[in-house]
Order: C-alpha cells, then sequence, then structure tokens
C-alpha cells in the first residue's frame, strides 16, 4: 500500500510539475495508467510520429513550452505571494513610514519584475513564431 501511494505521489508531483518522466513508470491498467493513454492522445502530451519530418524539433519545441509554461506560473504565484506579504505589511505598519516604504518598494519591485517576465516571455514568443513562420528550422 505505501509504494503505491509513493507512486501515486510521485505521479501527481510529476503532472503538476509538467515533467512526464516520473508518470511513464506507471501501469496503463491502473487509473493514473488511462489517464497517461489519454493524455498522450490529446494536449501537450501526445505522442509525435518519429517518422515525420521536424519530428525531433516539435518534441524539442513541446518541451521547452511545457518548462516555460511552468516557470510562467510559478513566477505568477510568486509574484501574488509578494503582493499580499506586502499589502499585509502595508497594513499593519501602523503609521510607521519605514514600513510603509519597504512595503512600497516591494510592491514596485514585484511590479517591474512581473513587467520584464511577460515582455521577455512576448519576445520569445515572436521570435519563435517568426522562426516557425519562415521555416527557418524545417528538418
Amino acid at each position: 500500500m505505501r509504494t503505491n501511494f509513493r507512486s501515486w505521489a510521485w505521479t501527481v508531483a510529476g503532472i503538476a510539475a509538467g515533467l512526464p518522466i516520473p508518470v511513464l513508470a506507471q501501469p496503463r491498467n491502473t487509473i493514473m495508467g488511462r489517464l497517461i493513454n489519454v493524455a498522450s492522445v490529446f494536449g501537450p502530451f501526445q505522442t509525435i510520429d518519429d517518422t515525420e519530418p521536424g519530428a525531433g524539433l516539435r518534441r524539442a519545441a513541446r518541451i521547452i513550452g511545457l518548462v516555460i509554461g511552468s516557470l510562467l506560473a510559478f513566477l505568477g504565484v510568486v509574484f501574488m505571494l509578494l503582493m499580499i506579504s506586502s499589502g499585509i505589511r502595508w497594513m499593519t505598519a501602523r503609521g510607521n513610514e519605514s514600513e510603509i516604504e519597504k512595503a512600497k518598494e516591494t510592491i514596485k519591485s514585484a511590479a517591474i519584475g512581473l513587467l520584464v517576465v511577460v515582455l521577455s516571455y512576448a519576445f520569445v514568443t515572436l521570435i519563435s513564431r517568426m522562426v516557425v513562420d519562415t521555416g527557418l528550422l524545417r528538418g
């Protein structure tokens, strides 16, 4: 029972992190195995025919896309936590100007960081679409 729980926990952690590696070791006749079968047909984990030209590039692009998406989701959570903690610090400052300034500075830094992340994502998306549309990396 304990082994099944551990493998299930690794499976859930792998899916949540966007990493299919611990998921692949699951037997196919369990509920998680059926879920993996469905995920290999639909969505970002769908299998790619290796005989198609450029299949390796599409697989690499899909993995990079999953990593970037997971990283952006993580950074969104970090931004939200920084904003909440700064808001709480500001509300509990009780008129202490130094604490209020620290909270304002943290909010400003978090907003600038979010802007940098969003702009870098837009830049990477623009470049990748230009490369795909021009067919620069066709296999």
